[in-house]
């Protein structure tokens, strides 16, 4: 295995998630503004506009992490388009946080049940991985074996990613807000970021040899 290809892309990933998760803390954090200024029509917001401000925040945080994992695949495949990659990558972002926003609908109780959030992370690490690493495979498909099998890695790893980083945000002091929030909620997404490109670098290392 070579190592030190393994370690840049599990940094990229590092990076690239923690930057990348920037995006929807902030916007979380102008809804709330949001809310508190205009209550009466925040509640009137239309759900297609909901769905396409995850959108638009999945392609930014997409594409920030696309770039940075370009920089490390460019190693192994010289023939990589840069930008095609970052816009495959912000692409399956942006339709993973659309499918599920979608998908979202459950219990309307304010707590829900911890069985409820496991499956829902699981849900959106399966979407989710599905999108980017079909994306990402399409791109691929000349260069890898078995590219169905990096969109499976991908599904496992954001499943595993998400699951980190809400345990990660379990950990936070209640409470947090602003700067601060957004900052220690971008550290959970770095976190995330390290488990899949722990979980990918490896068969990504072998097969692109």
């Amino acid at each position: 295995m070579d190592r030190e290809f393994v370690r840049h892309w599990v940094l990229m990933n590092f990076l690239g998630a923690g930057l990348g998760g920037l995006f929807g803390p902030l916007g979380t954090e102008c809804l709330r503004w949001f809310a508190t200024e205009s209550p009466g029509i925040a509640t009137q917001l239309p759900g297609t506009v909901v769905i396409a401000t995850m959108g638009l925040l999945g392609l930014l945080e997409g594409g920030v992490l696309g770039i940075l994992q370009a920089r490390a695949l460019r190693k192994r495949v010289s023939s990589l388009v840069v930008w095609r990659w970052t816009l495959a990558t912000g692409w399956g972002f942006l339709w993973g946080w659309v499918l599920n926003a979608l998908t979202s609908a459950g219990p309307s109780a304010a707590a829900p049940s911890v069985a409820w959030i496991w499956v829902t992370l699981a849900t959106n690490g399966m979407l989710l991985g599905v999108c980017v690493g079909g994306a990402q495979a399409w791109l691929l498909r000349d260069r890898i074996k078995q590219p169905l099998r990096w969109m499976a890695l991908n599904t496992l790893g954001w499943m595993a990613a998400l699951t980190a980083q809400h345990v990660g945000q379990n950990f936070l002091p209640p409470g947090l807000e602003g700067p601060l929030w957004i900052l220690a909620a971008a550290a959970t997404s770095s976190i995330g970021g390290f488990i899949l490109g722990a979980l990918t670098g490896p068969w990504l290392d072998q097969t692109t040899r």
